[in-house]
C-alpha cells in the first residue's frame, strides 16, 4: 500500500484544525470586552496594552493570518 495518500490525509487533518484555531482567535477577539482592555490597559495591564493594540489593529491582523 502507497504511504501518499495516508500523508495527505493527515495534512489535511491538521490544515483543518489549524483554520478552525485561528477561525475560534478571530471569533474571541471580535466578542471580547474592549472597553474592559482598555481600563486595564490604562491601569498598567501588560497583557491588556498588548491586547489592545491587537484589537486596535484587528482588521490588519486578520488580513495577515488569511
Amino acid at each position: 500500500m502507497d504511504p501518499l495518500p495516508i500523508v495527505f490525509i493527515a495534512v489535511i487533518i491538521v490544515l483543518l484544525f489549524v483554520t478552525g484555531w485561528f477561525s475560534g482567535c478571530e471569533t474571541a477577539i471580535e466578542s471580547c470586552n474592549q472597553f474592559k482592555f482598555r481600563v486595564k490597559a490604562n491601569d498598567g495591564n501588560k497583557v491588556a496594552k498588548l491586547a489592545t493594540r491587537i484589537i486596535d489593529k484587528f482588521d490588519k491582523n486578520v488580513i495577515n493570518v488569511l
